[in-house]
């Protein structure tokens, strides 16, 4: 998960690990930057709770 508003080099780094890395996915926020957790709070649990449901 990356906020929409981080630096680039971190866009393209969540880009390769959810390319490389089985099972991962990118999920974007949008309207935040490096700290999606604490800048919408609500809808980082929502986007981690659909991930863990999808992974049971």
């Amino acid at each position: 998960m990356v906020g929409e508003l981080e630096r680039p080099e971190i866009l393209a780094a969540v880009d390769l690990l959810a390319r490389e890395v089985p099972g991962a996915e990118r999920a974007v926020m949008r309207g935040t930057a490096h700290l999606p957790s604490m800048e919408r709070p609500e809808d980082f649990d929502s986007l981690v709770e659909e991930f863990l449901g999808r992974s049971r």
